[in-house]
């Protein structure tokens, strides 16, 4: 028999109540399960916290385009993160100037707290130990990757450039927020090495934020960089000493301002004896980044630099006062730049020309590249303006090339005043003078320049030690390059030269080889009531340079009144040659000979003085007496000396003196010396050969009156 306790009654409550305990109890342990379960997954990422770290930084830049990731997270918290040893190697998409990049970083931490992490920014980043490396690609790109890349729609330099649109800069806040309030750099170096070049740079890198509202936040970059000189290897090019380097950026509410200070520098360029040293200060730069005022406007950049100097021994030239300027919008290249050289100053003594100040503008069109330039002196007496383009596709050029009107004077502008290493060789100079030029060129290949000038002379008197010359008048063409020549048939008036025998009224038409030789087609002067000529070559390189002069139909008298033998005449006209030798120190007539074509009289009336002295001398009365009346048949006169001092005349006669010993025939010589440079005074010019002179001089002046727009003349 069994027994038991008869249950409780169970209402209709009491059966529902009991399966919603059971579920409250199942959802609870769930609960708990899945806050173990997290716990444990929240401390196996706390744990895990930096390999998670490390392959999200990892994916994040492989995904901007990094090829090749190795970094370590050190420590990682709500406020701080460490980063060590990171390596990062550039994919294509990332290269500089078709160059991979490699970088380096010892350690990176940065700072953070948990609001500003939200508004992705951090309050500061430190790096130290930064290495970064260009150089050429260890396997060179295949030409169908480079050319599927040349076609692909979109690529990341795609994208750089569609961020440099002009559109997307003037949606862009302004300034250029940084999402950090500090970033400071330690220990900076970066190289770039390719098969020909390798330089180095180190230095420190440290950024400045101000807090401030969104979009309204300003900071300041300062760096300091070093270029050693062992770091620097350049085709043709050596650096002597480091080069520090200072640089400021400030970013404000309405512009962004860097400023590069100057630094001193010394180098050579070249190799060898033929190297080119040169050095100085560089000027102080300041560019500055605005927002244009007009409506819808962009980003422009100004940039201005100022007070950099330059010495170049070997050619004895110091610069100072260099500067520039230029502006342009930020997504562009610049289209215009001046350039100035305050002081352009020839350290050689003597200076072969005063100090100048040199002013030039550069303006890049779409296919052409146009510059002006002027050269003046302080005072701005004289002047060099040039004018010209270059095509940057085919490498071609042209200069042009103008010298305005020179007026000189005896008593004003001297050309010593212009190149102080004249001092010696010409003064007195008066008259006009003026350039015209062109330079040519096909390539930057120096052997394809041509070059062409013309020299104008209006009016021109000058002396030199060895000369006196006036009134020349002529418009001489030169050819270059360098050492200059001339085509022939250029042609040259005088009204005077005097070098010890005073002629006038001279032309010469002469060409000028490039091998230094001046061919002499043709010369004629005015001496003495007759004509001397010449023609021939002259090396005017060698250490002299001989010329013989031809004489004909020189009047015996006015050649005889110079001479030193006061009372002596004749009549009669000398034939004959001159041979002459100009060294550096003189011009010196060698073995010269006159003669008289058929007879004349020579009458000789000293002074009573003589007479005196004659008297019981009877040698020296009969060539007295004899000269009284003599009625020569023949006549010569030899010559020789410098004509800068006493020249000797050697006068031989024969004939007779009808009033002395019954016409008996009489021949002697007469040894005389005299200042060749008294023998003829200049006389005016006449307006002989000056027609071709004054056309050839028409012509230059309508040339240099279109200088800026030379089709003007050909018009015409």
């Amino acid at each position: 028999m069994s027994s038991g306790r008869k249950p409780p009654d169970v209402t209709d409550d009491s059966a529902e109540a009991l399966p919603r305990r059971s579920i409250l109890q199942s959802l609870a342990g769930v609960s708990a399960v899945l806050f173990a379960a997290l716990a444990a997954i929240a401390l196996a990422a706390y744990l895990a916290r930096r390999p998670l770290a490390e392959s999200l930084i990892a994916q994040l830049l492989v995904a901007q385009g990094v090829e090749w990731v190795a970094v370590s997270v050190q420590a990682f918290d709500a406020s701080h993160i460490e980063l060590r040893d990171i390596h990062l190697a550039s994919g294509r998409q990332l290269r500089v100037g078709g160059l991979e990049v490699e970088t380096d970083v010892e350690q990176i931490s940065i700072q953070y707290s948990l609001g500003r992490l939200l508004q992705g920014r951090f309050d500061s980043v430190t790096l130290a130990g930064v290495k970064v490396r260009l150089s050429p690609p260890a396997i060179p790109e295949p030409e169908t990757t480079r050319e599927a890349s040349a076609s692909a729609p979109s690529t990341a330099a795609d994208a750089t450039d569609a961020r440099a649109d002009p559109a997307t800069l003037r949606d862009a806040a302004w300034p250029l927020a940084l999402p950090v309030r500090e970033i400071r750099v330690d220990e900076f170096r970066a190289e770039i090495e390719t098969a020909d070049v390798r330089v180095a740079v180190e230095g420190d890198l440290s950024v400045q934020v101000a807090a401030g509202e969104p979009g309204k936040m300003g900071w300041q970059v300062d760096v300091g960089l070093t270029i050693a000189d062992d770091d620097v290897d350049l085709p043709n090019f050596s650096l002597h000493r480091n080069l520090a380097l200072a640089a400021t950026a400030r970013a404000g509410d309405d512009a962004v301002v860097v400023t590069l200070e100057s630094f001193v520098f010394d180098a050579s360029i070249g190799t060898g004896d033929g190297a080119l040293r040169i050095g100085g200060t560089s000027p102080d730069l300041d560019a500055r980044v605005t927002r244009e005022r007009r409506p819808g406007g962009g980003l422009r950049v100004e940039i201005a630099s100022h007070g950099g100097d330059v010495r170049v021994p070997a050619l004895e030239v110091a610069l100072a006062g260099i500067g520039g300027s230029t502006s342009f919008p930020v997504n562009s290249v610049p289209d215009r730049l001046s350039l100035v050289v305050d002081r352009v100053t020839d350290t050689a003594k003597p200076p072969r020309a005063v100090p100048f100040r040199v002013t030039g503008k550069i303006a890049d069109g779409d296919d052409v590249v146009s510059f002006e330039a002027r050269v003046a002196d302080l005072r701005d007496r004289a002047a060099l303006d040039l004018i010209g383009h270059f095509e940057p596709s085919s490498q071609s050029g042209a200069i042009r090339l103008h010298v305005p009107e020179l007026s000189f004077a005896p008593d004003g502008l001297q050309p010593v005043d212009l190149a102080p290493i004249l001092g010696d060789v010409v003064s007195k100079v008066s008259g006009r003078v003026e350039v015209l030029g062109d330079v040519r060129f096909d390539s930057l290949d120096v052997s394809t320049v041509t070059s062409s000038a013309e020299i104008a002379l209006t009016d021109v008197s000058l002396e030199t030690p060895l000369s006196k010359i006036q009134q020349i008048d002529t418009v001489v063409r030169l050819d270059g390059p360098w050492p200059p020549s001339t085509p022939p048939g250029q042609v040259l008036s005088v009204g005077s030269i005097d070098v010890g025998v005073a002629v006038t009224d001279g032309l010469a038409a002469f060409e000028l080889r490039r091998n230094s030789m001046l061919v002499v087609e043709r010369a004629e002067l005015v001496f003495s009531g007759g004509k001397v000529r010449t023609a021939g070559e002259i090396d005017l390189s060698a250490p002299w340079q001989d010329l013989e002069l031809e004489v004909k139909g020189v009047d015996l008298a006015v050649l005889l009144e110079h001479l030193d033998l006061e009372g002596l005449s004749g009549t009669g006209a000398l034939n004959g040659r001159v041979p002459l030798r100009r060294t550096a120190e003189a011009i010196e007539i060698r073995d010269g000979r006159l003669e008289t074509v058929g007879g004349g009289t020579l009458v000789y009336r000293p002074d009573p003085g003589v007479e005196d002295l004659a008297n019981g001398q009877e040698d020296v009365q009969t060539v007295l007496d004899a000269l009284s009346n003599f009625q020569y048949s023949a006549l010569s006169l030899d010559v020789s000396g410098a004509t800068s001092g006493q020249v000797r005349f050697l006068l031989h006669i024969a004939g007779n003196n009808p009033d002395f010993h019954d016409g008996f025939p009489v021949e002697f010589n007469l040894d005389l010396e005299s200042p060749l440079m008294e023998i003829l005074k200049p006389v005016t010019f006449s307006n002989s050969f000056v027609g071709a002179i004054e056309e050839r001089v028409s012509e230059f002046r309508k040339r240099a009156s279109n200088f800026r727009n030379p089709g003007a003349s050909d018009a015409e």
